[in-house]
C-alpha cells in the first residue's frame, strides 16, 4: 500500500529512488570493504609466511653454529690428543737418550 501510495505522488516516488540509491551506495561500499579485509587477510597470510621463513632460517643458522661449536670441540679434542703424543714421543726420546 505504501509503495502504491507512492506512485500516485511523484515525491514519494523520488524519495524512494533516493533510499534505494542511498542503500546501493552503501551496499558497494560494504563490498568495497569487504574487498579490502580479503585483501587483508591476504596480506597477513604473506606477513606470517615470511616471519615463519625467517623463523626457519634462524632455527637453520642456529643448528649451524651448534654444529660449529661441536667441530671446534672436536678440533681441540684432536688438539689435545696431539699434545699428549707429542708429549709421549718426547718422554721415548728422553727415555732413549738416558739409555744410550
Amino acid at each position: 500500500m505504501r509503495y502504491a501510495n507512492a506512485i500516485t505522488h511523484p515525491t514519494k516516488l523520488e524519495a524512494l529512488r533516493l533510499k534505494l540509491e542511498v542503500l546501493r551506495l552503501k551496499l558497494e561500499a560494504l563490498r568495497l570493504t569487504l574487498e579490502v579485509l580479503r585483501l587483508n587477510v591476504e596480506v597477513l597470510k604473506l606477513k606470517l609466511e615470511a616471519l615463519r621463513l625467517k623463523f626457519e632460517v634462524l632455527r637453520l643458522k642456529l643448528e649451524v653454529l651448534r654444529l660449529n661449536v661441536e667441530v671446534l670441540r672436536l678440533k681441540l679434542e684432536v688438539l689435545r690428543l696431539n699434545v699428549e703424543v707429542l708429549r709421549l714421543k718426547l718422554e721415548v726420546l728422553r727415555l732413549k737418550i738416558e739409555a744410550f
